[in-house]
């Protein structure tokens, strides 16, 4: 119906009795010393990648942009780039977004 996808970001009052709110589900988590970099990315890289997967990728990336001195935005921008073409390589269907936070 065309409805889901706008009251999932919005809330949609006639869609509440059937479980869709648009309260967010928020966890803290505290940071190590050790946390190198976020991996945020919607249920379609997710639905086809394990977090160890797509943090190994991720890692490599960032690594290799580090390698070749390629500025932080190039290479988180690259990196979210690899993610979603991996997730799509591997047969999602589903929208991806990913966003790569670099904590170094």
């Amino acid at each position: 119906m065309g409805q889901l996808a706008m009251s999932r970001a919005l809330g949609d009052r006639r869609l509440k009795d059937k479980g869709v709110i648009a309260d967010p589900e928020v966890t803290v988590i505290g940071r190590h010393p050790r946390d190198e970099f976020l991996v945020l990315a919607s249920d379609g890289l997710w639905e086809v990648m394990s977090d160890e997967e797509a943090s190994t990728l991720a890692r490599r990336c960032l690594k290799r942009s580090k390698e070749r001195e390629t500025d932080a935005e190039t290479a988180t921008r690259a990196t979210a780039r690899v993610l979603i073409r991996t997730a799509l390589d591997k047969g999602c269907r589903d929208n991806i977004t990913v966003t790569i936070i670099d904590l170094s």
